[in-house]
């Protein structure tokens, strides 16, 4: 079905019918292009040196040279075009194995004789031939930075979870495949194209994924036009499948639950593929497809999956990677909470999907974000190493949205006639760090220093002891909980609702300022 693209235009080189010679591609040129990325060609004295004038005919770190051994060819055949045409980028067509390669490697999963596998093809025949944003490329440079980034985040994400011969780690979190959110991968290839140029003979390179039979995300929705980013669910259940496929397909409930069900699949595998150092990066409701099925088989729940990764960053690849081997996320025993992560402006691309009333009261957001994905709480069976400071920040700001239900248990039990009233109001006044909506912006700017002051006294003091995560989060809470229950909250006015605010207002203030 439809995926990436609403334009379906068949190309001469990838008809349907057509037969394709594969080799697999294993020496993928790291992720390139944006800024944030190295460039990966330099001269031995460190100098960058331009593109290789050989990616006019092959895919950059391929060797057209290398003799393939015929059990190491992948043979398909094109069923269907799915999404591509002339000057429209990657070619996406579905194609039936007729003869996989009968050698498995840990880079990509099993591929099996008979089985539909999605083949995205990065060709520059097909790519625009005048690019001049973020700065002028060539139709086969824009091709190979294509394949770069997209092949190098796939294959990165298909070793999470696996030892280093692809297999399984039990209890490891795994980022493709399954009920995850992107699909499995099945290797990156190089197609022989059997086209001469005057250059040499031309191959283009391709990535091989999960065939995802659903419907996007951005069909099951209508818009105002074309360029609003409000969009409007369909009220009623919605087929997932064409009108020349069957009902096994399934349909979507498109209720509101179910509709906050396919975004919550969405935040947990992003802050999932975060705790492997991989930010999604841009995207787009179109990239998010809905299906019942899996291989063919009817899944109890539906899977939503991500299928476009041209703008994902795996951190390792980036230029901030040479100052920290490790993002943050990397560094924490387990994903954070999203509720740590998202603000509804991250998310605004679902409009829709979570209610627009959220937009005017965002504490409903989080509030649905802990009912989702739990408290905000540090985990349990932590392991008893040395604390990170990213990890202390961490810790601090769980142990204060704790200390804000402390504080509105506070306001109620001080005001029992108005808090009723504006309860919503003051739960999101109080959470200081969901809410923002302190009496003066640079508070924010003095908690932070405050929380920084507050983690370099912790981190000297307890660097000896080498306390465990729940201890140190206890010596925080009761740090905190002292400030406050001392005198901050003892008398509050019952006035008007412009004096509490400013109580509480005053209060974190001077928590933060202690």
């Amino acid at each position: 079905m439809s995926s990436l693209q609403d334009t379906q235009f068949e190309v001469p080189s990838y008809a349907v019918g057509k037969e394709l010679t594969l080799s697999l591609h294993i020496k993928i040129t790291p992720q390139y292009g944006p800024s944030h990325f190295p460039w990966p060609w330099k001269s031995p004295s460190r100098i960058k040196t331009p593109f290789p004038y050989s990616v006019r005919t092959h895919p950059s770190g391929f060797d057209p040279e290398r003799a393939v051994p015929a059990n190491e060819k992948l043979r398909l055949c094109v069923l269907e075009t799915l999404s591509g045409g002339f000057e429209k980028g990657p070619q996406v067509v579905l194609c039936k194995v007729q003869d996989a390669p009968s050698e498995t490697t840990p880079h990509h999963a099993p591929l099996i004789a008979g089985m539909n596998v999605v083949l995205k093809i990065f060709d520059h025949d097909y790519c625009p031939h005048m690019v001049t944003f973020p700065r002028p490329y060539t139709h086969y440079q824009l091709a190979d930075q294509d394949l770069s980034r997209e092949a190098s985040a796939l294959r990165y994400m298909h070793r999470a979870g696996r030892d280093e011969n692809g297999n399984e780690l039990p209890g490891k979190l795994r980022l493709t495949g399954g009920h995850n959110l992107t699909p499995e991968y099945y290797g990156t290839w190089v197609i022989d194209l059997n086209l001469s140029s005057p250059d040499g003979k031309r191959y283009a390179g391709a990535v091989a994924m999960e065939y995802i039979d659903g419907v996007s995300m951005e069909d099951l929705c209508t818009r105002e036009d074309e360029d609003s980013l409000r969009v409007y669910p369909m009220a009623e259940p919605q087929p997932l499948y064409d009108a020349d496929e069957n009902e096994t397909h399934g349909y979507l409930d498109m209720g509101e639950h179910s509709r906050l069900k396919v975004l919550a699949d969405i935040v947990g595998g992003f802050v999932e593929a975060l705790s492997f150092g991989v930010d999604h990066g841009e995207y787009e409701l179109g990239d998010f497809m809905i299906t019942y099925l899996s291989h063919g088989k009817k899944l109890r729940a539906p899977r939503v999956v991500k299928l476009n990764y041209k703008f994902c960053q795996v951190w390792c690849m980036t230029r901030m990677a040479k100052v920290q081997r490790w993002s943050d996320n990397e560094q924490l025993p387990y994903p954070v909470h999203p509720a740590d992560h998202f603000t509804l402006r991250e998310l605004v691309d679902f409009c829709g999907w979570w209610p627009f009333e959220w937009w005017h009261d965002e504490s409903q957001f989080y509030a649905w974000l802990v009912k989702e994905f739990g408290p905000m709480e540090e985990g349990h069976e932590i392991p008893h190493i040395q604390i990170t400071d990213a990890e202390l920040r961490i810790i601090v700001s769980r142990s204060e949205a704790a200390l804000a239900e402390k504080a509105f248990s506070h306001v109620r039990e001080a005001n029992p006639v108005r808090v009723p009233d504006h309860a919503r109001e003051m739960r999101y006044l109080v959470s200081a760090r969901w809410s923002g909506l302190l009496a003066a912006r640079e508070l924010v700017k003095r908690k932070l220093a405050a929380e920084e002051q507050l983690i370099r006294a912790l981190t000297t003091a307890e660097a000896e002891r080498r306390l465990n995560r729940p201890e140190l989060e206890a010596d925080i809470k009761s740090e905190l909980d002292a400030l406050v229950s001392e005198a901050y909250f003892k008398e509050l006015p019952d006035s008007d609702e412009e004096g509490l605010s400013g109580t509480l207002s005053r209060a974190f203030a001077g928590m933060y300022l202690h």
